[in-house]
């Protein structure tokens, strides 16, 4: 729900890409909510997981290629 994250999910809806999704990191505070057309996926709270968002992941026949995290 930062204003990075924001900007990042405008310009991607605004791409029309069908290859975007979104990947939402549990957190202890569940009030945010990510309004978007584009698909979010939520990872399990069970498991620990962390990441610097925002993050962009590509993949390539379901294997990453490249993680680009810096957008200043």
């Amino acid at each position: 729900d930062c204003p990075r994250c924001q900007k990042l999910i405008k310009e991607y809806e605004n791409q029309n890409n069908n290859n975007t999704i979104l990947i939402e990191l549990p957190t202890k505070n569940q009030t945010a909510k990510i309004k978007t057309n584009l698909p979010i996926f939520k990872l399990d709270e069970k498991k620990d997981w962390f990441a610097i968002t925002p993050c962009i992941i590509n993949l390539k026949d379901e294997t990453c290629t490249s993680i680009k995290e810096d957008f200043d």
